[in-house]
């Protein structure tokens, strides 16, 4: 069981880090802000899905991540890499106690990925 639940937690972080990688070059698939004078959409949804993270409200950020993945497109993959890779951060029991499971973030992850058509 312990070693499933660590495979799945590297298969995570390595698909984020492949998505920053491929769909941004970047290291790492943590969002970056580029303009702090002139926020952008992606900028605002990201703030707001970092509070919902932070208030453990893990489903409801999942749930706008996607309205504003829909709604902006891929402006938005970034905010989606980030998120992903953060819940990724949280150990098992955090995440159960806010309605989240691990397998919930890499079909999460693979969802994002088949919206773009982006398949590795």
């Amino acid at each position: 069981m312990y070693f499933e639940k660590d495979w799945l937690l590297r298969q995570i972080r390595v698909t984020a880090q492949m998505l920053a990688r491929l769909a941004f070059n970047k290291d790492t698939p943590f969002y970056e802000m580029e303009n702090r004078e002139a926020q952008s959409a992606s900028d605002l949804v990201h703030e707001k899905i970092m509070r919902l993270l932070d208030e453990g409200r893990f489903n409801e950020a999942e749930d706008m991540l996607f309205d504003a993945l829909e709604e902006h497109g891929i402006s938005c993959l970034r905010v989606a890499t980030d998120f992903y890779a953060r819940l990724n951060e949280f150990d098992d029991t955090v995440l159960e106690q806010n309605g989240f499971e691990r397998e919930e973030i890499a079909q999460g992850l693979e969802d994002v990925k088949a919206m773009f058509g982006l398949f590795f």
